[in-house]
Order: C-alpha cells, then sequence, then structure tokens
C-alpha cells in the first residue's frame, strides 16, 4: 500500500512536533510558545530534515487519504487523518518516534493504521507503556544517529536501517532532555477524537433508519449534557470524554433488542433507552445529589421524553423481598438484601456484561460492590462458566499477578491459553487501585492488567519477547474512591471498563436491609422473647442516626486519619448489643478525651429523641389522652458506667467418659455481661496462670488494674471476629506486645502473628491450634514513637 501522505516535503517542522508551525525564537535561541516537555527545537531536528530532503522521493498514489482510512473500517475524521500525515512525515526524518497524549486520542489506532498502510517497508518496534528515566535513557544510542544499543558488557548491536521505534506513553514528564531531542513528537490531544467520530463509528454498524434516530437524540443533547456536568457537577472519578461516549454506546448495545428477537425498535423506545444510557454514562460517577440536578437540568435545557416522577414518591423497582432464614444463620458478609441501589447496579453490570465487556464498580467501603460481583458471579451457569477472585494489595507485583492468571487457565494450542475444560471465566479483581504508584508516577502492576485487557495476553516477564494469548477470560473490578490518599488507576485501564459509582443506600433503604437482618434473626424461632424482638426495629434508625452524626462530625485529619466511619462499620455495630458495640466500633477509635465525651453525649442524646419520638407514637395511638406514666429506660441501658461484653467467662466441659467421639470440649463461647471488674480480675488471672504454666522461662507477672483489663478486652471483641481488622495504638511497642502473648493462652483455637516496628519485640510468632489470625505491622512513626498493628 501507498503511503498516507502526498505532500511533498519541507522544512517546517510543525508537522514533527506537535501539528503547529515552528516555533519563532529570539536572539537567544528560546522557545517562546511554552514549556511542554515535548516542545524540543533544537538543531538535531532540522539536521534530520535537510538529511530526508536530498534523497526524499515521492509517488503520487491513486488513492487519497480518506479512502485508505476508510479501507481500515475507519471514520474520515479530518483532525485524525493530519496526526496520521504528521506521524508518516516523522518517520520519514526520525527512526525513533512518540505518539503521546491522553487516553482515547487515537494513538493506537493513527500509528497500526500507518504500519498497515507501509507494510513491507519498515520494521516496527511498538514500546507502549509509560515513560520513566531509567530504561528509556539507555535506548538514547538507539535514538541518535548511531542507531547502536549497547549492552552492559560491551557488545554493540546495530539496529537495520529499515527498523523504526514508536514510543506509545501518555506523557514524557520523567524523560530527559537528551531522550526528547532524539525523538520526533507527534501529540494527539483529546480534542483531535471527540465525541462524534466515535459515535459515528458505531452508527455505521446499526440500521440507517435506526443511526438517524440515534444520531439526531445525541446531537441534540449529548455535548450540551456533557460540557454541564464536567463544570457544574462532581465527579468520583476522573474520566474523558471518549470514555463517556463510549459508556454510553455500550448501554445502548446492551440495551436496544437485537433485530432477530424484537425486529426494528420504534421512535419512542429508541429515545426511552437513550435516554436511560444517557444517565448511566454521563451521570454514572456521580453522588444521588449531583444525578438530581443533572436530571432537573435535562427537564429544563433538553427535549426528551423523561419520564413524569412525582416530587414526594420514592424511587420504585420491583424486586424480590429477602427472607431471613429462621433455622440457621447465614454468613454476614454473603447476605445481599435487595434494595433500589444493589438491583439497579446488578441490572447494570448485567447489561454489560453479558457483551462481554469489563466493568468496574467505585464507592465507598460498605456500598456492598464486592457482594455485588460475587453475587452476580454466583449466578452463573457452572456448566459454562467460572470465577476466580483476586485481591490486590500494595504489594502486589507485575510478576505476581502474571503467575496468578497463569494458574487460572490451561494450554490449549501453541502460545494460546484458557480457561479448563473450555469453560469461559470471570475475573473479579478486588481493590484494583492498590497496587504502589512508584517513584516516576507509574502504576506498574495495573500497565499489565492494562496489557492482559487490551491486548487478551501479556509478555511472559521471566521469558522475554515471548506473548502468551489469553482466551474467553473477562474481568469485572472494584475500588474505593480516589483520592484523599488512595490511589486512581491509569487512564489507559480505566478506558477499558464501563465504571459505576456504588452510592450509600437512602436512610429508608439502610433502615429496610438492618431492619430485615435484626428482625430475620432475633425472631421467636431462636427463643428471643417480645422485648427483645421490639427493640430490634428501633435499635437499626437509632444506629444509623448515630452513625451519620458521627460522621459528619468527627473528619479525619492528619493527627486522627483513622476517622473514617463507612457503612461497613455500621454493619458490625448492629451484629451485638447496641451501645457496648457503638463505643467499640465507633467511640475506641477516638484518641483525646474530647471526642469521646462528644460522643458520649451524641448516644445520650440520640437516644432521647427516639425515646421522645415512641411516646409521641403512642400518646396518638391512645386518642391523644394524655402521657403515659413510663420509665425512660432506653433498650441499650445498661446502668451506670461504660459496660463490657465478652465471650471466655465460662469454663470448659469436663470429660466424663461416656462422652461420643465428636463431642467439643472447648470453652463455650458466650456473649455475654461483665458483672464486675472483680471478678474480669479472677479470669484473667487464671489464664495468665494457664500461660506462666505452659510457656516455661518466658512467664508474665502482670498486675491487671481496671485499664490495663479494659486494654485487654477491646481487641479481643475484635478478635473474635476473623472478619474483622483493627488497629491498637500506644505511645511504646512492649503494650501490644503484652497484649497479644497474653491472649494466646486464652483460646487455643487461635494464634496470631504480629511485629512492631522499632520495638523490643519483632516479627514475634505463636503458632498453636487450628486457625490463624495474621497481624502485621502497618506504620511507625519515628519522630513521635507511634506503633500501629493491624
Amino acid at each position: 500500500m501507498s503511503p498516507v501522505s502526498t505532500a511533498k516535503p519541507c522544512v517546517d517542522l510543525g508537522p514533527i512536533r506537535s501539528g503547529g508551525p515552528a516555533a519563532p525564537s529570539d536572539l537567544s535561541g528560546k522557545p517562546e510558545i511554552g514549556s511542554s516537555v515535548h516542545y524540543d527545537f533544537g538543531l538535531r531536528n532540522i539536521l534530520s530534515v535537510l538529511r530526508t530532503l536530498g534523497a526524499a522521493k515521492r509517488s503520487n498514489p491513486s488513492d487519497t487519504e480518506s479512502t485508505i482510512v476508510e479501507d481500515a473500517g475507519l471514520i474520515s475524521h479530518p483532525p485524525w487523518k493530519l496526526k496520521v500525515i504528521q506521524l508518516f512525515e516523522t518517520q520519514r526524518v526520525r527512526h525513533g518516534m512518540m505518539a503521546l497524549g491522553p487516553s482515547g486520542a487515537g494513538k493506537t489506532t493513527c500509528i497500526h493504521t500507518l504500519m498497515r498502510a507501509m507494510t513491507g517497508e519498515h520494521i516496527w518496534i511498538v514500546l507502549d507503556g509509560p515513560v520513566d528515566a531509567i530504561w528509556i535513557e539507555n535506548l538514547n544510542s538507539v535514538l541518535d544517529d548511531n542507531r547502536t544499543l549497547t549492552l552492559a558488557n560491551g557488545d554493540r548491536i546495530p539496529m537495520a536501517p529499515s527498523c523504526k521505534v514508536v514510543f506509545e506513553p501518555h506523557n514524557i514528564e520523567n524523560a530527559s532532555p537528551a531522550t526528547v531531542s532524539r525523538n520526533g513528537m507527534v501529540f494527539m490531544s483529546s480534542s483531535v477524537l471527540g465525541w462524534s467520530p466515535i459515535l459515528e463509528g458505531w452508527l455505521k454498524q446499526r440500521s440507517p433508519p435506526e443511526a438517524e434516530v440515534l444520531r439526531t437524540l445525541f446531537s441534540s443533547s449529548f455535548p450540551e449534557l456533557h460540557r454541564f456536568s464536567v463544570q457544574s457537577l462532581e465527579f468520583k472519578m476522573e474520566l474523558l470524554e471518549a470514555f463517556v461516549i463510549m459508556q454510553c454506546i455500550n448501554m445502548l448495545q446492551g440495551l436496544i433488542p437485537p433485530k432477530d428477537q424484537g425486529g426494528e425498535t420504534s421512535r419512542v423506545h429508541m429515545e426511552r433507552l437513550y435516554v436511560f444510557a444517557l444517565m448511566w454514562s454521563v451521570g454514572a460517577l456521580l453522588e444521588l445529589d449531583d444525578r438530581r440536578k443533572m436530571e432537573s437540568w435535562m427537564r429544563s435545557n433538553v427535549q426528551l421524553d423523561l419520564p413524569v416522577i412525582p416530587p414526594d414518591s420514592e424511587d420504585c423497582i420491583r424486586m424480590e423481598e429477602y427472607v431471613y432464614p429462621s433455622d440457621w444463620t447465614p454468613e454476614y458478609g454473603s447476605i445481599l438484601v435487595p434494595n433500589v441501589d444493589n438491583v439497579r447496579t446488578d441490572f447494570l453490570i448485567q447489561t454489560i456484561a453479558s457483551q462481554g465487556k469489563a466493568v468496574l464498580l467505585i464507592g465507598e467501603q460498605g456500598t456492598a460492590k464486592t457482594v455485588i460481583i460475587k453475587a452476580y458471579m454466583s449466578r452463573c451457569n457452572p456448566e459454562t462458566h467460572v470465577a476466580k477472585i483476586l485481591n490486590l494489595s500494595s504489594a502486589t507485583t507485575p510478576l505476581m499477578f502474571q503467575r496468578t492468571v497463569e494458574s487460572y487457565v490451561d494450554k490449549r494450542m501453541g502460545t494460546t491459553y484458557g480457561p479448563p475444560a473450555s469453560k469461559k471465566m470471570f475475573v473479579f479483581i478486588d481493590d484494583i487501585n492498590m497496587p504502589v504508584i512508584n517513584e516516576w508516577g507509574d502504576q506498574v502492576t495495573n500497565e499489565i492488567v492494562r496489557q492482559l485487557m487490551e491486548q487478551r495476553g501479556f509478555y511472559n516477564l521471566e521469558k522475554p519477547g515471548e506473548f502468551t494469548n489469553i482466551v474467553d477470560m473477562q474481568f469485572l473490578a472494584a475500588m474505593c474512591h480516589p483520592g484523599g490518599g488512595r490511589n486512581d488507576i491509569p487512564q489507559r485501564l480505566k478506558r477499558q471498563f464501563c465504571v459505576f459509582n456504588c452510592t450509600l443506600p437512602s436512610n429508608a433503604s439502610i433502615d429496610k436491609i438492618f431492619g430485615v437482618i435484626g428482625t430475620g434473626h432475633y425472631c421467636a424461632r431462636r427463643g428471643f422473647g417480645e422485648e427483645v424482638r421490639d427493640a430490634v426495629p428501633r435499635l437499626v434508625s437509632l444506629t444509623r442516626r448515630l452513625w451519620q452524626a458521627t460522621k459528619a462530625k468527627m473528619l479525619p485529619t492528619p493527627a486522627k486519619f483513622h476517622y473514617i466511619f463507612n457503612l461497613r462499620d455500621l454493619s458490625r455495630v448492629l451484629l451485638s448489643l447496641w451501645k457496648h458495640e457503638c463505643q467499640r466500633v465507633i467511640a475506641d477509635r477516638f484518641t483525646t478525651p474530647e471526642d469521646v465525651e462528644w460522643f458520649d453525649q451524641t448516644l445520650a442524646r440520640v437516644e432521647e429523641e427516639e425515646e421522645e419520638g415512641e411516646e409521641e407514637e403512642e400518646e396518638e395511638g391512645e386518642g391523644g389522652g394524655g402521657r403515659r406514666s413510663r420509665s425512660r429506660r432506653s433498650p441499650a441501658d445498661g446502668g451506670a458506667g461504660d459496660t463490657y461484653f465478652v465471650d471466655f467467662l465460662r469454663d470448659a466441659p469436663e470429660a466424663t467418659g461416656e462422652e461420643p467421639e465428636d463431642s467439643d470440649f472447648d470453652m463455650p463461647k458466650v456473649y455475654e455481661r461483665v458483672e464486675s471488674y472483680e471478678s474480669l480480675k479472677e479470669r484473667l488471672n487464671m489464664f495468665l496462670g494457664q500461660y506462666n504454666e505452659s510457656i516455661r522461662g518466658a512467664g508474665m507477672d502482670m498486675v491487671f488494674f481496671r485499664d490495663a483489663m479494659v486494654h485487654l478486652v477491646k481487641p479481643e471483641i475484635s478478635a473474635g471476629n476473623l472478619r474483622a481488622r483493627f488497629r491498637n495504638f500506644s505511645p511504646t511497642g512492649e503494650k501490644q506486645s503484652t497484649t497479644w502473648r497474653f491472649w494466646r493462652t486464652r483460646d487455643m483455637k487461635y494464634s496470631y502473628r504480629f511485629s512492631l516496628v522499632g520495638g523490643r519485640r519483632g516479627n514475634s510468632r505463636f503458632m498453636t491450634g487450628t486457625r490463624s489470625l495474621r497481624i502485621s505491622s502497618i506504620s511507625s512513626r519515628a519522630n513521635s514513637g507511634t506503633k500501629s498493628v493491624e
């Protein structure tokens, strides 16, 4: 195929750099058009052009650029065609080039289109990914006139004259001026490829009547709505316009029924599907308040067939009611009570995933992202699909990810691998934003995730040059909102997903979720009395209001970075006795007496408000006949002072010799109130004696005063829940060491591993029993001496 461009070579350096004219300079030679990293107008550029001028010969192909672009299945878009021409012009004077710019600007397609147009003329090496100042400096001798790679052992490998090296980074902020001057630069901004050509590329696949209807709808509303959203609303994650239009297209692709199923869709129905797709693309990353603003703007500024919703109505979706089993207790983390939010999110996942595309859920902790995705995967046919869950962390490396994925697949043919038994596989990547960002600002672990999703495979990190093809693998992912110390993911990975924000449920939804769980568990069939059953619905709304007040007042600061209260904390509170659990889950994080005092006052206030509300309801029920005389004792009132509940006050049953073989002789774990500090002290002294008898030469001599006992009781409550994670803060490391050594004796079924950075005890490990709880040090502040254990 003939070259793309037919223009004659010239000395104008505009196409070689960024599409504009050559930079004017003053007498000092300094450019006057800006300070971008890729703005380099040195003599090396002029020398390359002059060398090409003498030897360049141009042919006059019969095909125009538009014909070549359309033959490649693309839309003829003049600004983008100009970039193809600029890249062609650059490769004529340089053997090293960089096509840089934001994701979605068309860099990859531009490079591949030029490569196909010049098949047989050159050997192309495309280096796709971020650039840092270390490895690219080693290529300087390859990119200059020497065209030679010098190895560490002194060997020199010359590059063939027909070889071209193309870099495809997002930016070159980490590249040195020496590297920049050796490369020809073509910058592709997001304005090069707007939403219109992306839409037209999809409309070419639709029927002409359908395409005309959708083209009219998009033209009349999408650009204005997107502009309003960017300027006036707050997205929970940065998303470029190209990503938004693609998500809208993907939504429509899943919503419009195929012709072989429903025939042609009417214009009215098509408009309603478009409104739904518009809301869950432009508005997919908004919180509830901004979604309402967006809806209000749409009703006032665009002519679309929006549904008529009464202002005082609640969201309404037909859904099955969750029935809590009365004869057995389900695992708490697996419970998903259907409500408007999670049913809608499940439908969005189904709409996208049914096309084989990837879905990313973002949201605060406790918004059921993981549970929703697991529930979706559990409904897949096990005869055709398998599911795997992969949790990323700050310690996950590219090699670890690659080995994990390779363990999921079997060899099918050659270098092609896939799930066992020719099935298809869902891979759920939880906490996808957790991998560490290196010193150059790159998240290298997610680069191999992006390569796997984009190219359906990855290059083997242990066998350089070997590409492994992965088939029949589809990805789902979840992460917290970026910002506030939490990482975002690279833009080039982000574009592989359709992204939906999981918002916190409304007050009515929260009360319904925990009310169903609470009333279902504390039922008459399990032996709970009427007083307990009546108290559960009251505690639900009471706890929610206390949690919301704490979340609004106690905001995190650098000195109180752990003051983060999410919906998951609310769920932990409702698992047991209300007041005690509120103090353990929420108040135990506070580091100052003032914060604890505020919480106690708020706790008393919300209890009083709940009592007053119930008294008003009773007065109305009695026909307003006056206030009844009743005690003002709330269900959380446990007497004066703080109360504590533990599960180690009862002794193990003694063996009589007549028990069956499967009898359990462990201590019964009954969660009950501590009657007095004296009885607790006796119990702890008993465990201390057992410890000193079992650990020879390493006994402990402890005095159990009140604060010491409280310090021991608090972590025991969290250790009893294997799903719980807690942090213990103190000015020295020895106190934590003593605590964890002691609790090793209390329950032989648990073993604890912990490490105190900077303390006298490090990497201590007790391995007894059948279950293991790993506790690792997560931070150390050398200046203040603060240690933290998780």
